[in-house]
């Protein structure tokens, strides 16, 4: 048997499973030497950028993650080469042997519900792990491959996402979930009109998947089709009165149009909704306190931004907008902080970069404003 290559994490094409990978060369794969999967994973998008939550739509979610660096100082083991083994390739090839030789061992009676709980918890290496093991065995499953699908893109993987969906649908057929799938994954590339156009095929498929009409809405809205968004974002609550995040979608909508009444009456429904929910989202939050920000109302603003942050501590741009409110409110040392926090958590945010150059030249920290700067203007170089 021809020895196997292992490539290196991002570069591996999951597609290879659905033509020829069996049994004795997933064997072979986990004999190989296995790199460690390092970088970066998926930061926040910008606020025009659709917001998910997990308990909304089943399965996926934009995960605000904070960047974690490579690993580089594991134990090392050897294995049956006499190669050198990291720790973690270690834990991972014990759990597939658990995985495929106990299936006794599975929390549910249903391993498809097992997989589905871990992707919606954003539990994603967990899923990954259940995923591939079974494949092993099922290498031509298009569930498993759509839920490796879902894995790779809300791991910020979206090209390895777009081609699972693709061969999902080759194995078993079109689906709104998996066009749902590669609207996202080309979302995420900033293909909108592809998106768009999977977005539409995922309704044309299922007119009742509410979370493919959110989706689409969000999209309109990125694009400023504002009244095209507010019909598929009220489309969404018609299927689904408790999506809480289209009745956010709503208020965006009519503040991008100008009409702020409308607007915070759509804001104030997402908070009140949001708020009997048992897992929460900062969004409809955040989204209703940067509106007041805006309007210098920053009292009525506080208490929702307090709100957001008690959430998710994690999400850059509430510091960023906490940052704004402070600067507003007199008190630049404390802006400065929250500025602070929010380029820790996303170096690559631009409006935090430059509002921190601004106080940091009115605290006379030259030299710090000018390194914020620096950094503001090579992330708009970068965009052009």
């Amino acid at each position: 048997m021809q020895p196997l290559v292992y490539p290196t994490t991002r570069s591996f094409r999951w597609s290879s499973l659905v033509a020829n990978w069996t049994p004795r060369r997933w064997s072979a794969l986990i004999r190989a030497p296995m790199p460690l999967k390092t970088g970066t994973f998926l930061t926040s998008f910008d606020r025009l950028e659709p917001r998910v939550d997990p308990e909304e739509f089943g399965t996926y979610t934009f995960a605000n993650l904070r960047s974690r660096p490579a690993i580089t100082n594991w134990p090392r083991l050897h294995g049956s080469n006499g190669t050198p083994m990291s720790f973690r390739r270690f834990a991972i090839l014990s759990l597939l042997w658990i995985a495929t030789t106990s299936p006794a061992q599975v929390t549910s009676r249903d391993p498809n519900q097992d997989i589905q709980n871990l992707i919606a918890n954003q539990h994603f290496d967990a899923a990954e792990t259940i995923v591939v093991a079974r494949l092993i065995n099922e290498p031509h499953d298009a569930g498993l491959i759509t839920y490796l699908a879902e894995v790779r893109l809300n791991q910020g993987r979206a090209g390895e996402a777009s081609q699972l969906a693709a061969d999902a649908e080759q194995v078993g057929g079109a689906t709104a979930l998996r066009a749902q799938i590669a609207g996202l994954a080309e979302s995420e590339q900033g293909h909108l009109t592809r998106a768009e156009a999977q977005f539409r095929r995922a309704i044309a498929l299922d007119p009742k998947f509410a979370a493919a009409h959110y989706f689409l809405a969000r999209l309109l809205y990125t694009r400023n089709r504002f009244d095209e968004a507010i019909q598929e974002s009220k489309n969404t609550i018609s299927l689904s009165p408790d999506f809480v995040r289209a009745y956010e979608n709503l208020g965006l909508c009519y503040e991008g149009k100008d009409d702020s009444k409308q607007a915070e009456q759509w804001y104030r429904e997402a908070v009140r909704r949001n708020a009997d929910r048992a897992s929460k989202t900062e969004w409809p939050l955040l989204d209703f306190a940067t509106m007041l920000i805006r309007e210098d109302r920053i009292e009525e603003a506080r208490p929702y931004l307090d709100q957001a942050l008690a959430v998710n501590s994690a999400n850059p741009q509430s510091h960023l907008q906490m940052g704004i409110l402070l600067e507003k409110a007199g008190d630049p040392q404390a802006s400065l902080e929250q500025l602070r926090t929010a380029i820790k958590l996303d170096p690559k945010l631009a409006g935090a970069l430059y509002r921190a150059a601004r106080i940091c030249q009115k605290l006379g920290r030259v030299e710090d404003s000018q390194r914020y700067f620096d950094e503001y203007k090579k992330i708009l170089e970068n965009k052009e």
